[in-house]
């Protein structure tokens, strides 16, 4: 666990989870776990930690890898906000930290996300230049087509339209509802 200072001055903590074989004064390529909205805390490991599926990031330090899981806290659901811009707030400052503390080799520094964690590594290589390698697993890249969509796994559900996608595009995580008074 370390702590860190985001872009916007806020006090964040992240998590480091280091190779087995790791020794003091090397520096090690570092894979940078991503999925914006998550925050950790200083009293408890993430839960992400222990993943029992092939997404285990510890699978990654098995390798090698020093392993970063940067804060990267969001506006609340239902606020209006541009999170695709928010997502450097946490992040970079977290990777400048681990390269800081002597852990990270600066020039091998690599983004991961699954998912939302996908959107958000794709989000951040169109912000920077920072990450040398980039995996978005199974992100989502084209909003347009994907507004209005619906989970077909859930269309004989009592209420499917509360799963179309443009509820998680206005007001789930991708926050972009539209605010008032601006076009």
């Amino acid at each position: 666990m370390f702590r860190y200072i985001a872009l916007d001055g806020r006090p964040l903590v992240g998590w480091l989870i280091l190779p087995p074989d790791y020794q003091e004064g090397q520096r090690y390529p570092m894979i940078t776990w991503v999925y914006g909205g998550l925050t950790y805390s200083a009293e408890r490991p993430p839960t992400s930690i222990a993943a029992k599926d092939p997404t285990n990031v510890q699978l990654f330090a098995a390798h090698g890898y020093v392993v970063l899981l940067p804060s990267m806290p969001l506006e609340p659901f239902g606020r209006a906000s541009d999170p695709l811009l928010d997502l450097t707030n946490g992040v970079l400052p977290a990777v400048n930290k681990a390269v800081e503390l002597g852990i990270a080799d600066s020039p091998r520094v690599g983004v991961y996300g699954l998912s939302y964690g996908g959107y958000s590594v794709m989000a951040l290589i169109g912000q920077t230049n920072r990450f040398r390698a980039a995996v978005s697993h199974a992100g989502f890249a084209d909003l347009i087509s994907f507004y209005g969509t619906l989970d077909a796994r859930l269309r004989y559900d009592r209420d499917p339209l509360q799963y179309l996608s443009s509820a998680t595009i206005e007001s789930g995580q991708l926050r972009m509802a539209a605010r008032r008074g601006r076009m």
